[in-house]
């Protein structure tokens, strides 16, 4: 069978495989990926890039920083399925070469924004508060939709934090930070990476003053959260982010 294969891995190839995977169900024919140049392409890919940003201080103990930018990139290079070739054994079809071919046939736009907030609530404590907006919009120069035009979809569109610096005594430090990261639909057909939030927090006690010992703690409420798909031909691959606990100590020579 060929369940789990892109529409663009399937281009070119002989019905002979088809029929021999579904009459075949158990059998296993390896399919070696092959790179292979084209002449008369220059290959030129372009970006035309606009940003802009500001400091200000807003007022004695707050200061905001926000940016903006636009990308368009033309000619991007992706590979596409050209063709398949097949070798053969006495049993049958003993291996196929998947052949790809460079080509420039996408263009894309990427925009987004951030804002960082810093608030210094008293001495020696730091609260940070940040946003975060992207999109990317892939433009396909030909052709069906492809793995390349699904590439839109494998990041959220926002994310924000929350973190607090503060050193409670003089000798020991609190680092607290909170992130939000929103809804990605990823590719057609597969499962979405859900909107998560994940709480890290750092201690520190210094024993000397040259001495701290430490303890990290990552994704403290939750035993771990979907971060991604791996980005393969197994579409039921994922990252997380984990639940996770560090001692540690470090010395300043």
């Amino acid at each position: 069978m060929l369940d789990g294969f892109r529409a663009d891995q399937l281009n070119g190839l002989p019905q002979i495989v088809i029929d021999y995977a579904n009459n075949n169900p158990t059998a296993v024919v390896p399919i070696i990926t092959v790179m292979e140049g084209q002449s008369g392409n220059e290959f030129e890919t372009q970006l035309a890039a606009w940003e802009w940003g500001i400091r200000a201080r807003l007022a004695e103990n707050w200061v905001l920083d926000l940016s903006a930018y636009f990308h368009e990139y033309s000619d991007i290079i992706t590979a596409e399925t050209s063709e398949y070739r097949l070798f053969f054994n006495a049993q049958g079809i003993d291996y196929a070469e998947r052949v790809l071919h460079y080509s420039e046939g996408v263009d894309a736009l990427s925009s987004g924004a951030d804002l960082v907030l810093n608030w210094k609530w008293r001495k020696g404590m730091m609260w940070r508060f940040s946003y975060s907006y992207f999109n990317l919009d892939v433009k396909l120069k030909g052709g069906e939709s492809i793995y390349y035009e699904f590439q839109e979809y494998l990041d959220p569109l926002h994310q924000a934090s929350i973190q607090l610096d503060w050193n409670v005594t003089e000798r020991w430090h609190l680092n607290t930070f909170i992130r939000y990261v929103g809804k990605a639909p990823y590719f057609s057909g597969w499962e979405p990476v859900d909107a998560y939030t994940t709480v890290d927090m750092k201690v520190n006690y210094a024993l000397l003053p040259e001495l701290d010992v430490f303890v990290i703690g990552k994704n403290i409420f939750d035993d771990a959260q979907v971060e991604g798909h791996i980005v393969s031909d197994q579409p039921n691959a994922e990252t997380e982010v984990k639940r996770s606990l560090i001692l540690g100590f470090s010395v300043d020579f």
